[in-house]
């Protein structure tokens, strides 16, 4: 019996990382654009990353990936940019069954919107 005890205790033990990432197939992945809000600042009164970043974990605790703010032309202040969440449940949060939503952070506008590629936008909506 005493052979018996030691092939299980073998079996049992694993070579698996206990650390790795859960796997998910490929077809229940959220995408990031799945993730992604589209965030525009008013004129004049931009946002920076790190406001951005204390107002959503404030709000929602950690639940950020990544943001990108658009600073292509220095000499001007940012006017949109986008945050990319950890899961699409926040942004689905975030905008409930609203086209767009208004924060206001130390004093300035943020609104956000549901990030669409451009391939996804309409005729009329090019310009965005």
């Amino acid at each position: 019996m005493d052979n018996d005890t030691e092939t299980t205790k073998k079996d049992l033990s694993s070579a698996l990382n206990p650390y790795a990432e859960a796997w998910l197939p490929q077809s229940l992945r959220e995408t990031e654009e799945q993730r992604t809000l589209f965030i525009t600042f008013s004129k004049g009164f931009p946002l920076n990353v790190g406001e951005i970043r204390n107002f959503f974990s404030w709000k929602y605790g950690d639940c950020i990936e990544r943001i990108y703010v658009n600073n292509t032309n220095p000499a001007a202040p940012p006017l949109f940019g986008k945050v990319v969440f950890s899961g699409k449940a926040i942004a689905d949060m975030i905008m409930s069954d609203h086209e767009q939503v208004r924060f206001r952070i130390n004093g300035r506008a943020l609104w956000c919107k549901r990030y669409r590629l451009r391939q996804e936008r309409g005729p009329d909506q090019q310009h965005l």
